[in-house]
C-alpha cells in the first residue's frame, strides 16, 4: 500500500487532520533515514573499492 492509500483510509477512519499529518511526516522522516542508510552504504562500498584499487 503505498502512502497516499494509507492517507486515504486514514482520513476514511475518520482519523484527525492533525493525526493524518503527523502519520505523513512520519512516512517522510522513515523514507529520509531508508535513503541515508541506502546513501552510507553505497558511500562505504566506494570506499572500500577506492581503497582496493589504491592498492593494487
Amino acid at each position: 500500500m503505498d502512502p497516499a492509500q494509507e492517507c486515504t483510509i486514514t482520513v476514511e477512519n475518520g482519523a484527525s487532520d492533525n493525526r493524518v499529518l503527523v502519520e505523513l511526516v512520519g512516512q517522510v522522516l522513515e523514507a529520509q533515514k531508508e535513503k541515508e542508510k541506502a546513501f552510507f552504504a553505497l558511500a562505504e562500498r566506494f570506499r572500500i573499492l577506492s581503497r582496493a584499487k589504491d592498492l593494487m
